[in-house]
C-alpha cells in the first residue's frame, strides 16, 4: 500500500519558488473517476487529462493510495483435529498451515504434528509489516523469529496478540502480512490470524511532469488484472501539484476483476484396492474413499454436477461451490456382494474454462478376507540369568486371501525406580541420592542442576552429571537422539543461572551411563525452581528386549499356516518376574490384533566381593595413655555384583581378639554394606585369624578373609630446641641444628612442613608520624603511586576520616579467632597458567603479574557488624594493577589509589558473593552486579589466612573422596584489558592448592624414620638473600606416627638487618615564581631504595625564609615519602637556600638539597565595567567591551568562564514513558550531540508494569539525542503491553513511539547560544590592560530576561576569581519561537498500529488553522469525528479510543483517518484488532 508522500509537494513548491513570478498555475483533472472491468490476466489503458488554466507552469506528481486489499482470517480451535482440511489454512497447494494440540505451527502438507517443527516447511518469517519488507531479516518461525531454541518444547510459546508478522512463501515468492489474534500456550493448540496479500494492479505513465500555462497533458492509467483474484478493487489516484489553491486532486478508480476457476482433484484415480466382502464385521460389502476437490483459480469454482456411471459406486454430493484457494472432500462409497474387480468413471462438470468436464477413473477389487488364528495364546519360561529358550507358536490363515501379519512386544512389567529428593534435604545423605551404580549417584543441592555426588560437589553448578549424557525422547527413539550434558540438553548455556532451570512435568528423557553403556528412560515428575529447595522426582526405567517373535513379520497364504518362535532371552537380566503382551497385527478385518501373553521368570545368581582383601590392620599401638589405646577398627566393604540378592547367612571370625559389627546380611544386586572389624588386645606381638562368610553365592558359598594385626608400643617424639633464631644482615645465611628424638618403642616416621606466619617489620611505629593511618601499606612492584604532592594534600582530610572509620587494617573481634596472634596482614594471591601452585606473598601488596594472572588483596577489607549481628568483610580484586581501571577505591577508602575490577563480599563465615564492577561512560558512574554466589570456608594453617571458595571439599575432613589439598574455586581474567572476571567451574583441572611455606627457611631433610631410642639431627637454613629488614616468623611442624603428638611444632624467627639507602628523585626543589610577601609551598621527595627502615633524624634549612613541616620521618624500604617546604619571599630577585637531611644511611648520613625561587611583585587584577544590563529587540545583535587591567608588578595570567543563571526560559524538556508488561527491560539516556550525558536510567529502575513515569529537565541551547533501550530487543509496544514514550519540548510534542527493537534514538535541538566572548584567555603585562569583545545575539532566542555571570580567573593571589553580572532583556517575537514550530503540514501514521484498544494520531500545523480529523470505514461512512476546531500552530496529537460517534465500540477492521487543515488534506489507514 503506497501512501502519498508529502515530500513531493515540498519539492513542487520549491520548483515554483525558484522560477520568476508570473502569477500562479490552475490545475484541472478529468475525468474525476475511472472504472474498468477485466478478466484475470487482461489489461486496459485509460487516460486522465491534466489541464493548466493558470498563467505559470504547473508542476505535478501522481501517486496511488489503495483502499481495499484481499485478506483471509483463519481460526483453529483448541484440540481441533489438525489433519482435517477445515483446520488447515491451505494457502497454496503445498502450504497448509496448522497446529497440533501444542507446539508451533507447521505445514501439514509435508510435516506431522509430533515432529515439533520450528518452521512451517516452505515458508520463512519476520516480525514487521509490508512497509518493513526491505529492512527485516527473515528466519524460522520458532527459533529465529520467536527466539526459541531448537529441541525445546514450544508448549509455552507466547505470540502477543496482533503482533505484525510477514510470511514469505519461498517457492512462489509471495509475501503475506499476518496478524495473530489469538494463541493458546501450554496445550490445546488453538490460534487465529488474518493474512493479507497486497496487489498493485494500477500503474501510471508518466508519474510526474510539467504543464505550461494554457496547456494540458495526458496520463495513461493502466489497469492490469494479471494474477488477480476475482473481486472489486478501489483506489484513490492522487494528483499533487504546485497549484496553491488546489494542491491535491483525487481521482477515484474502480477495478472489477472477473477471474476463472481452476479445478484439481486428488487423487486423480480413485483406486479402492482390495475390499473385503462377505464376512460378519464392520466394513462388510464395501468401503469408502475420499477425493479432494480444490480450486487453484482466481474465481469461484461452481461445480454443477458430479456423477458416476456404475451403481456400485455412490457419491456424497452431486454439486459444489469452491472459493479460490479452498477445497472440499468428496466421499466415494463402494458397495457389493460379488467377488471380483469393478470399475467406473466419475464425471465433474464445472465452470473451469479449460476443464469444464473432468473425469476420474474409479476401481475396486472385492475379495473375501483372510481369517487369522494363533495358537497357543500364552507362554511362560523359567530361566537362569544368561539363558535363552525358544517356544513355537502357529499362525493359521483360515480365509481365502493372503494374511499379512506383524508383531510387537508391549511390556507390562519392567524394572523401574522412582526417586524423590525433598526440598532442602541433605544431598550428602545416601537416602537423598539415586545410586544408580557404584559410581553414579544422582542428587541435587538446594538449587541448580542435578549432579553426580560420587565425584562432584553441589557448590559449583556442574552441568553433567559426571559419567552421564542425556537426550530428550524415549528409548524407541534411541537411534535418532542427540546426547549432550543434562543442562545443555534442556537449552541452558554453561555458566548460566540454573536457578531458573525448568523441566516440564513428565518430559521424556533418556539417560546414558557412558562407562557401563546402559540406557534409562527417565520421566521427571517434579522440579523445584528458583533456588527454593532443590527438590525433584523422577522415574527411571531400564528397557529390556527379553521376549520377542522371530521372525517379527510375515505372510500366510489362504488355507495355510506358519510356525514362529517366541524367544525368551535372559541375557543381562536381573532376577525377577517379567510379563509382556506380544501383539500380532494383521489384515484380518475382523480380528485386527491378537494378543499373546508371555511370562518370564528369571533366577539370578549372587556374586560376592570384599574390599580390602586381606584385612590387615598393620601396626596397632597399645599400652599408652591416649585415645585408641588397646586396639583399632577396620572397615570391610561387602558387595554384590550378581543378578540376584546376596543372602549372607553367617559372618564369623575364629580369633576372639577380633570382633565383628554384624553376623548376617542381605545385599541387593549392585548394593554394598560396611562390616566393622575391631581388634582389641593388651599383648605385644602379631595376631591373626580368619573371617568366614557363608552366603548363597553359587561359586563362593563360603568366602574366607585372612585378618592380621601387629600390636606394638608407639614411638614418642621430642624436638629440641623449641625455638631457633637467626640475627642476620640482609643477604646472609645461617644454619641451625634441630634434634628429633624417639623415646618410644617403635620406629618414628615423620614428615616436616614449614608454615609462615605474618611478617612483622621491625621498628614499625604504631602510628605514622606523617599520617594517623595505622600501618601504611608497603607498595612494591609495577604500581604507580600517587604523586607525592597529592598524597601530602590528602593527609589533613585523612585525619578527619580516621575519627569516623575505625580499625580498617585489623579483623573484627569476632573474626580474630581465625588467627593465632589475632593480627591481620595484607596478603597477595595470584595465579599463573604455567604454575600449579597458588603462592601467597605475605610481605608485598603488589607483585609482578603476567597474562591470565589475578591479584587479590586478601584481608584488605572494611569490616563492621550490622544490626543483625553479622560481621561483613570486603575483599577487593585488582586484576591488572592499573589504578585507572576498575572502580577507584577512593569511592570507598580515600587513601587507596587502586582500581578494583571486582570485589568479594563475605557475610559472616558461611557464604559470600563475587561482585563485578562496570563503568558506564553514558552515566559517568560505576555499577556492580553479582557474578556468582560462593560458599566460604575458613582454614587456619597456623597463620592468618582465610581461604574463600566453593565448598567442593570440606576442610574439616567430613568428605574425603579425594585428598584435601585445595579448593574447587578460582577466578580468572579472560582479558585483562576488559577486566572480565569469571568463575572457574571445571574441576579438577582448575583446582587451586596453596603453599604456605616461607621462602627464607628450609630444612635438609623433609621425611625420615628414627628407630626406637634414637635421635636425628636436622639442619634448618635461614636465608636473608633478597629480603628486606624486619622480623620473620615460621612454624616448623613435624607430622609423625606418634599417636599422642601427631603434629609437633617448634618456632623459627629470623631478624634481618638491612641497609637503608636515601635517594632524592629530584636533585633540587624549585618554587619557580614566588610573589613577594606571599607564602608558597613545594615538596621535597625522599625515597628509601635500601633494605631497612630509613630514619630521617633531622631536616634543617639555612634560611629563615624557608621552613619544613616535619623534621623527623621514617620511610620503609622501597617506599617514597615527601616533606612540605614553605617559602616566604621578602626580597625581589633570585632566592637560593639549602635543606640539610640527616639520616641513618651509613653511606650518606648527611645530604644537602638546593632550593631556588624567583621573587617578583604579584599581579593585581581589575575589570571594567563591573556589570552589564542590556536590552535588545528580537533579531538584533550588539557588541560590548570588557576591559581587564593589571596594576601589579608581574604578568597577569587569566582565563574566562561563562555561566547562565536562568537557562529554562525556552528549553523545558519532558520525557513521559508508559511501561509495558516488562518495565525492568526499559532504560534511556539523554546526551548532547557530542556524547556528554545529561541523565538516564538503567535497566531495572522501572518496576511497575503499565505505569506512567515522567522526567523534566532545563536544557541549555544546543543539539541533543534521546535514546530509549529495551533489553529484550522487542521495544515497549506492542508485544507485551501497550507501552509508549512521548517527548515534549516547551510543552510541544516532538516525538513519540514504542515499536522498536533494541533501541530507538531521537535527535532534537533547542535554541542556539546568545553570547560569545573573545578571547577566553590571555596574559596582561604589568601596568597593562586588554579588551575582551562580548557579542550578544538575540536572533535565535525567545523574548524574555536572560541573566549570566562572566568569571575571570587569574593568578592574582588576592583576587583569583572576579565575576561580572550580565543581564539581557529581549523584546518582540523571537526566531526561536518560530523555530520550534513545524515547517510544514503533516499527518503521521497512527501509533500503535495495529492497535487495541486505543491509538494516538499525531499531526503538525505550521500555521493557525481550522482543523478536522474524521475516522471512516472502507465504505466511506463516518465512524468518529476526532477534531473539529480552530487550532494554533504546533505539534499536535489526539487519541482515538476505538469508539464511534455514539460511544459504542468499533468493530475490528481497517479504517481510514483524514485530516483537513485549511487547504491541506491527507488520508491514512489504520487497523483495529480485537
Amino acid at each position: 500500500m503506497n501512501n502519498f508522500k508529502l515530500s513531493k509537494i515540498i519539492f513542487l513548491f520549491a520548483v515554483t519558488i525558484i522560477q520568476p513570478l508570473k502569477g500562479q498555475p490552475n490545475i484541472g483533472v478529468s475525468p474525476d473517476s475511472l472504472s474498468s472491468s477485466l478478466n484475470t490476466g487482461e489489461t486496459e489503458t485509460q487516460t486522465v487529462t491534466i489541464t493548466n488554466d493558470g498563467d505559470s507552469n504547473l508542476n505535478w506528481d501522481i501517486d496511488i493510495d489503495w483502499i481495499t486489499v484481499n485478506s483471509v482470517t483463519f481460526t483453529k480451535a483448541d484440540y481441533a483435529d489438525w489433519t482435517l482440511p477445515q483446520n488447515q489454512d491451505r494457502v497454496t497447494d503445498y502450504i497448509w498451515i496448522t497446529r497440533a494440540d501444542n507446539n508451533a505451527i507447521f505445514n501439514a502438507y509435508s510435516e506431522a504434528g509430533d515432529e515439533h517443527p520450528h518452521n512451517p516447511e516452505g515458508t520463512e518469517w519476520a516480525i514487521g509489516s509490508f512497509e518493513d519488507i526491505n529492512s527485516v531479516e527473515f528466519g524460522t518461525f520458532g527459533a529465529d523469529v520467536l527466539g526459541h531454541t531448537v529441541g525445546i518444547v514450544l508448549n509455552d510459546s507466547l505470540i502477543p496478540n496482533n503482533l505484525p508478522m510477514l510470511m514469505h512463501l519461498i517457492e512462489d515468492d509471495i509475501y503475506y502480512e499476518v496478524y495473530f489474534h489469538s494463541w493458546t500456550a501450554g496445550g490445546g493448540g488453538g490460534f487465529s490470524y488474518t493474512r493479507v496479500i497486497e496487489y498493485d494492479p494500477i500503474s501510471l505513465s508518466p508519474e510526474s511532469g510539467t504543464v505550461s500555462a494554457g496547456s494540458s497533458s495526458d496520463v495513461d492509467i493502466i489497469f492490469d488484472a494479471s494474477g488477480m483474484f476475482g473481486g472489486e478493487y478501489y483506489a484513490d489516484i492522487i494528483v499533487a501539484s504546485n497549484d496553491p489553491d488546489d494542491p491535491e486532486v483525487v481521482v477515484s478508480a474502480h477495478l472489477s476483476v472477473t477471474g476463472s476457476a481452476d479445478i484439481w482433484v486428488d487423487p486423480d484415480t480413485a483406486d479402492f484396492g482390495i475390499i473385503y466382502v462377505n464376512y460378519a464385521g464392520p466394513g462388510d460389502y464395501g468401503g469408502t474413499l475420499e477425493l479432494t476437490l480444490g480450486n487453484d483459480g482466481v474465481d469461484v469454482l461452481n461445480v454443477s454436477s458430479i456423477t458416476v456411471d456404475n451403481t456400485a459406486f455412490t457419491l456424497s454430493q452431486s454439486s459444489a461451490s469452491i472459493n479460490y484457494g479452498e477445497e472440499i472432500i468428496l466421499d466415494v462409497t463402494f458397495t457389493t456382494t460379488n467377488v471380483g474387480t469393478d470399475s467406473g468413471t466419475i464425471t465433474i462438470v464445472s465452470n473451469d474454462p479449460d476443464q469444464g468436464t473432468f473425469t476420474i477413473p474409479v476401481y475396486a477389487n472385492a475379495l473375501e478376507p483372510p481369517v487369522i488364528a494363533v495358537a497357543p495364546n500364552s507362554f511362560s519360561a523359567d530361566l537362569n540369568t544368561g539363558e535363552t529358550e525358544a517356544q513355537a507358536v502357529t499362525i493359521t490363515n483360515n480365509g481365502v486371501s493372503d494374511l499379512r501379519w506383524d508383531s510387537d512386544t508391549d511390556w507390562i512389567t519392567l524394572n523401574s525406580v522412582t526417586f524423590t529428593k525433598a526440598d532442602y534435604a541433605d544431598w550428602q545423605l545416601p537416602q537423598n541420592q539415586d545410586r544408580v551404580t557404584d559410581n553414579i549417584w544422582i542428587t541435587r543441592g538446594d538449587n541448580g542442576a542435578i549432579f553426580n555426588a560420587f565425584n562432584e560437589m553441589y557448590g559449583w553448578h556442574p552441568h553433567g552429571p559426571d559419567g552421564t549424557e542425556w537426550a530428550i525422547g524415549t528409548l524407541e527413539d534411541i537411534d535418532n537422539l542427540i546426547f549432550d550434558n543434562f543442562v545443555m540438553t534442556l537449552g541452558h548455556n554453561v555458566g548460566s543461572n540454573l536457578n531458573n532451570l525448568l523441566i516440564p512435568n513428565n518430559l521424556p528423557m533418556v539417560m546414558h551411563l557412558i562407562e557401563d553403556d546402559i540406557y534409562f528412560e527417565v520421566q521427571f515428575h517434579s522440579w523445584t525452581q528458583g533456588g527454593a529447595g532443590g527438590g525433584f522426582s523422577y522415574t527411571r526405567t531400564r528397557g529390556y528386549n527379553g521376549i520377542y517373535m522371530s521372525p517379527e513379520s510375515g505372510t500366510v497364504s489362504a488355507g495355510s499356516s506358519s510356525d514362529v518362535d517366541i524367544i525368551f532371552d535372559a541375557s543381562g537380566i536381573f532376577a525377577g518376574e517379567y510379563s509382556a503382551d506380544i501383539i500380532v497385527s494383521s489384515n484380518d478385518p475382523v480380528t485386527t490384533e491378537v494378543v499373546l501373553s508371555a511370562q518370564l521368570s528369571v533366577t539370578g545368581a549372587a556374586d560376592i566381593w570384599v574390599d580390602p582383601y586381606p584385612a590387615d590392620f598393620g601396626e596397632i599401638y597399645v599400652n599408652y595413655a591416649g585415645a585408641g589405646n588397646y586396639g583399632g577398627t577396620l572397615e570391610l566393604t561387602l558387595g554384590n555384583d550378581g543378578s540376584d540378592s546376596l543372602n549372607v547367612s553367617s559372618i564369623t571370625v575364629d580369633n576372639t581378639a577380633f570382633t565383628l559389627s554384624q553376623f548376617s546380611a542381605s545385599i541387593d544386586y549392585d548394593e554394598r554394606v560396611i562390616l566393622d572389624v575391631t581388634f582389641m588386645t593388651t599383648d605385644i606381638g602379631t595376631d591373626s585369624g580368619t573371617i568366614t562368610i557363608v552366603s548363597n553365592d553359587p561359586d563362593q558359598g563360603t568366602f574366607t578373609i585372612p585378618v592380621y594385626a601387629n600390636a606394638v608400643e608407639p614411638p614418642v617424639i621430642a624436638v629440641s630446641p623449641d625455638l631457633i633464631t637467626a640475627d642476620l644482615n640482609v643477604g646472609d645465611t645461617l644454619d641451625q641444628a634441630v634434634t628429633v628424638t624417639n623415646s618410644g618403642a617403635s620406629d618414628l616416621i615423620y614428615e616436616i612442613d614449614l608454615y609462615e606466619q605474618s611478617q612483622q617489620q621491625r621498628r614499625r611505629p604504631e602510628t605514622s608520624q606523617v599520617s594517623s593511618r595505622k600501618n601504611p601499606i608497603p607498595f612494591k612492584g609495577n604500581f604507580d603511586v600517587l604523586e607525592t604532592e597529592t598524597r601530602q594534600k590528602y593527609r589533613k582530610s585523612l585525619q578527619k576520616l580516621n575519627n569516623t572509620v575505625s580499625n580498617l587494617d585489623s579483623e573484627t573481634a569476632d573474626d580474630a579467632r581465625h588467627s593465632r596472634d589475632a593480627s591481620r596482614s595484607w596478603q597477595l594471591l595470584y595465579t599463573d597458567s604455567d604454575e600449579d601452585v597458588l603462592t601467597i606473598d605475605v610481605q608485598n601488596v603488589y607483585g609482578d603479574i603476567n597474562e591470565e594472572e589475578l591479584l587479590i588483596k586478601w584481608d584488605s577489607y572494611v569490616g563492621w557488624t550490622n544490626s543483625s549481628g553479622i560481621a561483613t568483610m570486603f575483599i577487593y580484586i585488582d586484576a591488572d594493577q592499573n589504578p585507572n581501571t576498575g572502580r577507584p577505591m577512593s569511592d570507598m577508602i580515600p587513601w587507596w589509589n587502586i582500581g578494583a575490577e571486582g570485589m568479594i563480599v563475605r557475610y559472616h563465615d558461611n557464604w559470600a558473593k563475587l561482585v563485578h564492577f562496570d563503568y558506564d561512560p553514558a552515566y559517568d558512574e560505576w555499577f556492580s552486579y553479582d557474578v556468582d554466589t560462593l560458599t566460604t570456608n575458613s582454614v587456619e594453617p597456623y597463620g592468618n589466612e582465610v581461604i574463600l571458595g566453593a565448598a567442593a571439599i570440606y576442610f574439616d575432613g567430613t568428605y574425603t573422596t579425594y585428598n584435601v589439598d585445595g579448593i574447587n574455586f578460582g577466578i580468572i581474567v579472560d582479558n585483562l584489558n576488559e577486566t572480565n572476571v569469571d568463575i572457574v567451574p571445571d574441576w579438577p583441572t582448575s583446582r587451586i592448592s596453596f603453599d604456605f611455606s616461607p621462602g627464607w627457611l628450609s630444612v635438609d631433610l623433609q621425611t625420615g624414620v628414627i628407630p626406637a631410642g634414637s635421635s636425628q639431627d636436622i639442619t634448618a637454613t635461614f636465608n636473608g638473600s633478597g629480603m628486606l629488614g624486619g622480623d620473620y616468623f615460621s612454624d616448623i611442624v613435624f607430622f609423625s606416627n606418634d599417636p599422642l603428638a601427631p603434629e609437633y611444632s617448634i618456632s623459627a624467627q629470623m631478624s634481618l638487618t638491612g641497609i637503608p639507602d636515601i635517594y632524592f628523585p629530584d636533585e633540587t626543589v624549585d618554587f619557580g615564581i614566588s610573589y613577594v610577601d606571599y607564602s608558597d609551598e613545594a615538596f621535597l621527595k625522599l625515597e628509601n631504595t635500601g633494605t631497612d627502615m630509613l630514619e630521617i633524624q633531622n631536616i634543617t634549612s639555612d634560611s629563615e625564609n624557608l621552613t619544613v613541616d616535619v623534621t623527623t620521618l621514617e620511610i620503609h624500604p622501597l617506599e617514597i615519602d615527601s616533606v612540605e617546604l614553605s617559602f616566604l619571599g621578602t626580597d625581589l630577585g633570585d632566592f637560593t637556600a639549602n635543606v640539610t637531611i640527616t639520616s641513618n644511611d651509613p653511606d650518606e648520613p648527611t645530604l644537602t638539597v638546593p632550593v631556588t625561587s624567583t621573587v617578583v611583585i604579584a599581579p593585581d587584577i581589575s575589570t571594567t565595567p563591573e556589570g552589564f544590563d542590556l536590552t535588545l529587540e528580537s533579531g538584533e545583535t550588539i557588541s560590548e567591551t570588557l576591559t581587564i587591567a593589571n596594576g601589579g608588578g608581574s604578568d597577569l595570567d587569566f582565563y574566562i568562564e561563562f555561566e547562565h543563571t536562568n537557562r529554562d526560559l525556552t528549553n523545558a524538556f519532558e520525557i513521559i514513558i508508559v511501561t509495558d508488561g516488562y518495565p525492568g527491560e526499559t532504560s534511556w539516556i539523554l546526551q548532547t550531540s557530542t556524547g556528554e550525558t545529561i541523565d538516564g536510567i538503567a535497566a531495572g529502575d522501572l518496576t511497575v508494569a503499565g505505569a506512567t513515569y515522567s522526567w523534566e529537565f532545563e536544557l541549555q541551547s544546543g543539539d541533543y539525542v534521546f535514546t530509549i533501550y529495551d533489553a529484550w530487543g522487542d521495544g515497549i509496544c506492542c508485544n507485551y503491553g501497550g507501552g509508549e514514550y512521548n517527548l515534549y519540548l516547551n510543552e510541544s510534542l516532538i516525538a513519540s513511539g514504542g515499536q522498536f527493537g533494541g533501541s530507538e534514538a531521537v535527535a532534537f535541538s533547542t535554541g542556539s547560544g546568545w553570547i560569545s566572548i573573545e578571547p577566553l584567555s590571555g596574559i596582561v603585562a604589568a601596568d597593562g590592560s586588554t579588551d575582551i569583545a562580548l557579542t550578544l545575539d538575540a536572533s535565535a532566542i525567545s523574548t524574555g530576561n536572560y541573566n549570566a555571570f562572566i568569571y575571570v580567573m587569574s593568578n592574582d593571589p588576592d583576587d583569583g576569581s572576579v565575576f561580572i553580572p550580565l543581564g539581557l532583556t529581549v523584546t518582540g517575537m523571537g526566531s526561536q519561537d518560530e523555530a520550534l514550530l513545524p515547517k510544514e503540514f503533516a499527518l503521521h501514521q497512527n501509533y500503535p498500529n495495529p492497535f487495541n484498544p486505543k491509538t494516538r494520531v499525531r499531526y503538525d500545523l505550521p500555521d493557525n488553522e481550522n482543523v478536522t480529523i474524521i475516522i471512516y470505514d472502507l465504505l466511506g461512512r463516518q465512524v468518529k469525528q476526532l477534531v473539529d476546531s480552530y487550532q494554533e500552530a504546533g505539534f499536535k496529537s489526539i487519541i482515538w479510543d476505538a469508539t464511534n460517534d455514539f460511544g459504542n465500540p468499533a468493530a475490528a477492521g481497517v479504517y481510514l483517518y483524514k485530516i483537513q487543515a485549511g487547504d491541506f488534506i491527507q488520508t491514512k489507514k489504520m487497523v483495529l484488532l480485537k
